[in-house]
């Protein structure tokens, strides 16, 4: 364990608007340590949370000027040995640490609650944090995302705060993309499933992730921690089943027995002889599971799970987790993250369900060259609800492949046997809006997914069409 990470009193942060690096920047800042980073884009919501918390935040160029003695950098996993800042803080003669490294040492002062998975635990961490947080407990949460209206991610007395084995607790969304999930051990895990993404850290092989996904699993075991699991999920299931202390949810073979109501948009829920029907006000079935997850969690600390139940009910919803962001002449405009062909899926299902007959006008841009390479086949089947797509280039997300407009026309080819001549001409962005302004009808939902720079344009889309930004 990297205690010394601790040592310090001024961090600098690379990447410091990054899903994973923010929040770490934040915790920092909330335990009165001097923070400020670098990244290359400042102008997001991210750039925003950090200045309104008085976390300095500069170009990389700025950035890399300002490094000096006494500062400690913290990097994530995509900045290598060979970036820019790395160098300089070894010219410097600084103190470098992983961010896995610093959030593993603030973690032995908590009591840990982690949640893992391929798909869903953005969500369901920050689902377990609300749910916490309205109840009193003053959670500290660590969270890939922002739920939506809420700021409390970090209680600024934790002797007040509620405590459970004498400790105070840690909401954490772990990161199985670089293996550094592995570096907690939880007294409370959630494994919402395990999918076939992220294999170049285990050799490309499937099994490898499942084997660390096991020793997650393992470590939680030997700490005396309970284990929750999706049992719909056959590796899942097989994991949770070795552990002593353990809780199962889902349809089939599950201790929370849990059905969903697509017209209705409710679920049930049976768990310990109580047989409940829990209405979200933002639901779908994607997230009433991971809202049963998260409820579960809470029950395993002490809390009641119908209060949980009943506390999740009103959870606001995540940011750019089918966020509708605008409403303008009858058509609704949502951002959504979802990356996998899996999650994109179960997005367009919770789409429908939220919107039933509307018409689904998808803007997609698939994410990672890896990814879409590992799983072309099955972008036609994730996106074959869709009224009208467009599909946007691939996001390189700092990967590099031999022909990029070869993978793109592959993929093109794929998406159009499924959807036919609903797939929009390629296009520019510019072209994409002007575009979707001349097709988009009353009652249409335009949805724009990926976790690239999509968002952005989603945000112009919307003042487009409200008339707040001019046609170019």
């Amino acid at each position: 364990m990297h205690s010394e990470a601790l040592e310090s009193t001024r961090y600098f942060v690379a990447g410091i608007c990054g899903m994973g690096m923010c929040p770490l920047a934040l915790l920092l800042h909330s335990r009165g340590c001097e923070v400020r980073g670098s990244d290359a884009s400042i102008e997001g919501t991210a750039a925003r949370s950090l200045r309104a918390a008085g976390v300095v935040v500069m170009d990389e160029a700025s950035g890399l000027a300002s490094l000096q003695g006494g500062d400690t950098l913290v990097y994530s996993t995509a900045i290598s040995e060979s970036h820019q800042l790395r160098k300089r803080a070894r010219e410097l003669g600084l103190q470098e640490f992983h961010r896995v490294d610093v959030l593993e040492a603030i973690a032995r002062d908590y009591y840990v609650i982690a949640v893992a998975g391929t798909h869903g635990k953005t969500t369901t961490t920050g689902i377990l944090g609300f749910v916490l947080e309205a109840a009193g407990w003053e959670p500290t949460i660590y969270v890939g995302g922002r739920i939506l209206g809420f700021d409390t991610y970090f209680p600024p007395d934790l002797q007040n705060a509620h405590q459970v084995a004498g400790k105070p607790l840690l909401v954490v969304e772990t990161d199985e993309s670089d293996t550094s999930f592995l570096r907690l051990v939880p007294d409370v895990a959630v494994i919402t499933n395990i999918d076939r993404d992220h294999l170049g850290a285990y050799n490309n092989s499937f099994e490898g992730l499942v084997r660390a996904f096991e020793r997650f699993a393992i470590g939680c075991r030997d700490r005396g921690g309970v284990l929750i699991g999706f049992s719909d999920d056959g590796e899942v299931a097989r994991l949770v089943d070795r552990i002593p202390l353990r809780i199962l949810y889902g349809s089939t073979n599950a201790d929370a027995m849990v059905s969903y109501d697509e017209l209705a948009n409710v679920c049930r829920v049976i768990y310990e002889g109580r047989d409940t029907l829990f209405a979200m006000e933002r639901g779908d079935e994607k997230t009433y599971l991971d809202a049963v997850a998260a409820c579960l969690s809470c029950s395993a600390l002490g809390m009641d799970f119908s209060t949980a139940l009943r506390h999740a009910s009103r959870f606001p919803g995540m940011e750019r987790r089918l966020q509708q962001i605008g409403e303008a002449r009858n058509v609704a405009v949502v951002s959504d993250h979802a990356d996998h062909p899996t999650e994109i899926a179960a997005s367009m299902r919770a789409l429908r369900a939220r919107y039933k007959q509307r018409r689904i006008v998808l803007v997609l841009q698939p994410h990672r060259y890896s990814r879409v390479t590992a799983r072309l086949e099955d972008y036609g089947r994730a996106v074959a609800e869709a009224g009208l797509l467009v599909l946007l280039p691939i996001y390189a997300a700092g990967e590099q492949v031999r022909d990029v407009d070869d993978l793109n026309r592959s993929l093109r080819t794929v998406v159009r046997q499924t959807v036919g001549s609903k797939l929009a001409e390629s296009m520019s962005r510019d072209s994409t809006l002007k575009w979707l302004l001349a097709q988009v009808e009353p009652g249409d939902v335009v949805t724009f997914m990926g976790p690239g720079d999509v968002n952005e344009l989603a945000w112009h889309f919307c003042g487009l069409l409200t008339g707040d930004i001019a046609v170019q």
